[in-house]
């Protein structure tokens, strides 16, 4: 897979998460634990 590639799927994924994670942040913050654990996975 090339890192182009790899970038956009990040990118797609990390916005995603960005506008789950505006309506979860008043409930108990997630949004760090999420990026962590997407930053993980992908590495």
């Amino acid at each position: 897979m090339s890192r182009s590639y790899q970038k956009n799927i990040y990118n797609a994924i990390e916005n995603h998460l960005d506008e789950i994670n505006i309506s979860q942040i008043e409930k108990n913050g997630k949004i760090q634990d999420n990026k962590i654990l997407l930053n993980r996975g992908l590495k």
